[in-house]
């Protein structure tokens, strides 16, 4: 369910509610006072964005990758092994 922010008019705490979006304009009131609350509204968060002051998400450490070289070529992680006749054959 969403949760959308509020703040009280008259002792201005600011507090969330947990509500279905059909809703989500139906008044709410603080629950210090009992005042009608006035809803705030932020900007959607895309996807993947993290607040500011959130440490970074560290990155998956990457396999070793194993580099070949022979006979005046290289052959990456994943090539098939194979053998090479003597130079100048």
């Amino acid at each position: 369910m969403p949760i959308y922010g509020f703040r009280c008019p008259a002792c201005n705490r600011e507090f969330e509610v947990s509500r279905p979006m059909k809703d989500a304009g139906n008044p709410v009131n603080c629950p210090l006072d009992g005042q009608t609350a006035t809803r705030l509204f932020t900007p959607p968060l895309k996807i993947g964005q993290r607040g500011v002051d959130e440490p970074p998400v560290p990155a998956a450490p990457q396999p070793a990758q194993r580099q070949w070289s022979h006979f005046g070529h290289s052959h990456g992680a994943g090539a098939a092994a194979h053998s090479h006749g003597p130079r100048g054959a």
